[in-house]
């Protein structure tokens, strides 16, 4: 049962997903200076270097820095909001930049971008990818993967949702 899905597996892992490089450098080139400002601005304004866990963390006197908790203490603490929403984003932007931008730079072959599938790689028995992880790419970066060409489409299923239906295809899709 599986051998048919292994030979459709090897070759998408040979074959890689194609990446828009002059777009992706674009939107580092846009990312990094962004960052870049708002880390300043927090340095500046508050004196707490965003990258810091452990000033963060002394800063707003809590045990972690992590975003659930940034977030709970957001909404306990109003005057706090303004500053966790920049640490936030500073976090999201310099996280964008460097895991779904120059993480897939560096990792580029080509124009393509090459991941590992794996058949058993959950414990629910769907399919899984790492190194990198295509499946996570939150949706600003996704924009960087396209199609091969005008004939071909990419598509992003939720299947979070799905519900067990009978479908029969009566032409060809367009």
């Amino acid at each position: 049962v599986l051998v048919p899905l292994i030979h459709a597996i090897n070759y998408m892992e040979i074959k890689g997903v194609k990446v828009d490089v002059p777009r992706l450098a674009l939107m580092y080139a846009a990312t990094i200076p962004k960052a870049n400002a708002l880390e300043q601005e927090i340095i500046g304004t508050y004196g707490l270097n965003p990258s810091s866990p452990k000033q963060v963390k002394e800063y707003f006197n809590t045990n972690s820095a992590d975003r659930q908790t940034l977030e709970s203490l957001s909404e306990k603490n109003p005057e706090a909001k303004e500053l966790i929403d920049k640490i936030l984003m500073y976090r999201d932007l310099t996280k964008g930049a460097g895991t779904f931008l120059r993480g897939v730079y560096d990792r580029l072959k080509g124009d393509r971008i090459h991941t590992q599938y794996n058949i058993e790689g959950t414990g629910t028995g769907r399919l899984s990818s790492e190194d990198p992880n295509l499946q996570n790419v939150p949706k600003p970066f996704r924009i960087i993967y396209i199609a091969d060409d005008e004939d071909s489409v990419l598509i992003s299923c939720d299947f979070k949702q799905l519900q067990l239906c009978e479908v029969s295809l009566l032409a060809p899709c367009d």
